[in-house]
């Protein structure tokens, strides 16, 4: 049985860079405690793979395409995100070169 966390336990949250890494593990210790994530990576095949890793946690964890590079495709996407309910944490873990 999984146990819900105080701090995070039915909290939603958002993890950009979730593909792999660090966003990952993010990703899944957050489902593991109880949240439900919004996970996203410009990558389709790595989200995909990402989201099929953490499967276990169906109707917790969604994953989405997202190129933070694009602000109007973030905007759109926090939007989205927020008018499904709330939104308590924001975890920009994506790597952005320059």
């Amino acid at each position: 049985m999984e146990k819900k966390d105080e701090l995070f336990g039915g909290k939603v949250a958002v993890v950009t860079g979730a593909s792999t890494g660090i966003g990952l593990g993010l990703s899944r210790k957050l489902l593991e405690a109880g949240a439900e994530v919004y996970m996203s990576s410009r990558t389709p095949a790595h989200i995909a793979s990402a989201a099929k890793s953490l499967a276990r946690y169906s109707g917790r964890v969604h994953a989405q395409v997202l190129d933070v590079r694009e602000e109007k495709a973030v905007a759109q996407y926090m939007e989205y995100v927020a008018g499904r309910g709330r939104l308590d944490y924001l975890f920009c873990n994506a790597l952005v070169a320059i």
